[in-house]
C-alpha cells in the first residue's frame, strides 16, 4: 500500500517505469539503461535514489566487478496499490501526476508496438472510454471485480512469447456543472 509521500515519487514516468522493471526481476544501473533505452545512467541514480529514499526500491547485493561494487536494485513489493484519496489534491506528485505518468508510459508503450508492427490492426489492441451512471454499491463492486482482474493478470505465470502493457482507470467524474 502506498502512502502519499511514496505516490508523490510515482509522478515521474521514468520512475515509473523504473518500478515495473523492478518489480519484475533485480537489475543494475546498466541493465536498467539497457532496459530503458535512452536513458542516462547519471539520471537513472537520480530516479533509483527517489524510489530507495522513498522505500519503493531497495538494494537486494552488491557484486564487485572491475574494482567497484555494482548495486542490484528490486522493487520491495511484486505490485503496489493507493488508498482511495491519498495525494488525491492537484498538487506535485499528487494523483493527476500518477495517472498522466501511467497514461504517457501506456502511450509510449503503445507507440514503440505500432512502429515494431507488433499493433497492426484493432485486433491487436482494447482500447475503451466509458462513462457509466451506477449506484455508490455497484461501483464498489466494479471496481473490485476490475481490481481483482488487474490482480490476476499480474500473476499470470511470466512465461511465454507475450508481453502486454494493460492501464485502467476507474473514477468518479466531476458533475456536469464543475466541468463547464
Amino acid at each position: 500500500m502506498l502512502e502519499p509521500r511514496q505516490l508523490a515519487v510515482l509522478g515521474s514516468p521514468t520512475r515509473q517505469r523504473v518500478l515495473e522493471i523492478l518489480c519484475l526481476k533485480e537489475r543494475t544501473v546498466g541493465a536498467l539503461a539497457d532496459d530503458l533505452g535512452r536513458e542516462a545512467p547519471s539520471n537513472l541514480y537520480y530516479h533509483l535514489n527517489k524510489l530507495v529514499g522513498s522505500g519503493l526500491v531497495k538494494v537486494v547485493r552488491s557484486e564487485q566487478r572491475r574494482g567497484a561494487f555494482e548495486k542490484y536494485y528490486r522493487a520491495v513489493a511484486r505490485r503496489f496499490s493507493s488508498p482511495i484519496g491519498a495525494g488525491g489534491k492537484r498538487a506535485p506528485g499528487g494523483l493527476v501526476d500518477v495517472a498522466a505518468s501511467s497514461a504517457e508510459n501506456a502511450l509510449r508503450d503503445l507507440t514503440a508496438a505500432v512502429d515494431a508492427g507488433q499493433v497492426k490492426s484493432v485486433d491487436d489492441l482494447l482500447l475503451s472510454r466509458v462513462i457509466v451512471r451506477t449506484s455508490h454499491e455497484k461501483s464498489k463492486h466494479l471496481r473490485q471485480k476490475l481490481e481483482s482482474w488487474l490482480h490476476e493478470l499480474c500473476d499470470a505465470d511470466g512465461e511465454g512469447d507475450v508481453e502486454l502493457t494493460a492501464i485502467a482507470m476507474m473514477f468518479p467524474r466531476a458533475s456536469r456543472e464543475s466541468r463547464e
